[in-house]
C-alpha cells in the first residue's frame, strides 16, 4: 500500500509541539520523559526509522508505545503497514479496521478499503476470513458460539459457516444475531443493546401426585405412539444446500482465477476492466451461493430435530 510517508507526517503533526525542524525530547538514563506528547513524537520517529530499514516488528513496538503515550488513527496505519509486511494478514486487516473507525474522513479512506480487499483475498486462501463486531454502546463482552472472547470491538478471523454471536453489558438486554461468515469477504456486525433488563426466566416447579392408597391397583400408563419421522424435508434441503456450496466453489474459483489473471498484467484497459468486472460479478454470485447453502444447510438441521 502506497501513501505510508503521508500518513506518517499526518500521526506526526497530531503530536503538539511536533513540526519543521521539532526535535524529540531526551530521555534520560532515569526514566522516560516527563512530558508524553515528547515521549510520543521520540518513539514515532525511531518506529519511522525502523519502518525504512525494514525492521518492521521493532517499529510496531515503538509506534505501539506511542500509541499509548499519544493516541492517534494514523499510528493503527502506520502499524497495519508493518503488520502487512511481515505477512501477518489478520493483524493487519484488523489494524486498518481500527484506523478506518476511529478516522471515517480518513484522507486515503477509499485506497485503504481497496487494499484491505486484497488481503481479504489473500486471507481466504487461508481457510479464514475476517469477522469485525462493533456494540452500541461499545465496549460490551462478546461471546461467539457461546465462549467470551472480550470486549468490543472484535477484529479477528474464523473459518467460513455460520456463527453465533453475543453481547452483554450492565443496564442492558443482551443482544444476539445468527450470522454467516462468507469465505471471499469478512464480515461486519454491530449489535446494539437497548436499555434495560433480561427478563427473568420463571423456574419449572414440579408435583409429583399423591401416593396410592394401600392396596389399590395402579393402571400401567398407555404407551405412548411411536412418531414416524419424515425425512424427506432435511433430505431436500441438504440436497439444495450441497448444490448451492458447489456453485458457489465453482463461481469462487472462477472469481480467483480473474484475480490472478488480472494481477498477472499484460492486458490493456478493456481486458483488464473485463477481468476486474468478471471477477466481482463471480465473487457476488459465490457469497449469495454460499448464503443460500448456509441457509439450507441450518433449515436442515431444524427440520430434522423438529421431525
Amino acid at each position: 500500500m502506497t501513501g505510508l510517508r503521508l500518513l506518517l507526517l499526518a500521526a506526526f503533526l497530531a503530536l503538539p509541539g511536533a513540526g519543521e525542524g521539532a526535535d524529540p525530547a531526551p530521555v534520560s538514563s532515569a526514566g522516560p520523559s516527563a512530558d508524553p506528547a515528547a515521549a510520543a513524537r521520540a518513539a514515532y520517529r525511531k518506529g519511522a526509522d525502523l519502518y525504512k530499514a525494514g525492521k518492521y516488528r521493532e517499529a510496531i513496538a515503538q509506534f505501539e508505545a506511542a500509541d499509548r503515550l499519544k493516541p492517534s488513527p494514523a499510528l493503527q496505519f502506520n502499524i497495519g503497514q508493518c503488520q502487512e509486511k511481515l505477512g501477518d494478514l489478520a493483524a493487519a486487516l484488523a489494524s486498518f479496521a481500527r484506523y478506518l473507525r476511529l478516522d471515517p474522513a480518513a484522507p486515503n479512506r477509499e485506497a485503504v478499503q481497496r487494499s484491505v480487499k486484497g488481503l481479504e483475498a489473500r486471507l481466504a486462501a487461508t481457510g479464514r476470513q475476517m469477522l469485525h463486531v462493533t456494540t452500541d454502546p461499545p465496549g460490551a463482552d462478546l461471546t461467539v458460539d457461546g465462549a467470551a472472547v472480550g470486549k468490543a470491538p472484535l477484529d479477528a478471523a474464523y473459518p467460513p459457516g455460520p456463527y453465533q454471536l453475543g453481547a452483554a453489558a450492565p443496564g442492558r438486554r443482551s443482544a444476539a444475531r445468527q450470522v454467516v461468515l462468507f469465505p471471499l469477504q469478512s464480515l461486519e456486525v454491530n449489535l446494539v443493546l437497548e436499555p434495560g433488563q433480561d427478563p427473568a426466566v420463571a423456574p419449572v416447579l414440579t408435583v409429583n401426585p399423591p401416593p396410592p392408597p394401600p392396596g389399590a391397583t395402579v393402571p400401567e400408563p398407555a404407551p405412548r405412539p411411536v412418531e414416524r419421522k419424515s425425512w424427506l424435508g432435511p433430505i431436500i434441503a441438504g440436497a439444495v444446500g450441497v448444490v448451492a456450496a458447489g456453485a458457489g466453489v465453482v463461481m469462487g474459483l472462477q472469481a480467483r482465477s480473474a484475480q490472478n489473471e488480472l494481477l498477472a498484467g499484460g492486458n490493456d484497459r478493456s481486458q483488464a476492466d473485463a477481468l476486474a468486472s468478471k471477477a466481482q460479478s463471480s465473487a457476488t454470485a459465490a457469497n449469495v451461493l454460499y448464503g443460500v447453502a448456509g441457509a439450507a444447510v441450518l433449515t436442515g438441521g431444524v427440520l430434522a430435530i423438529a421431525f
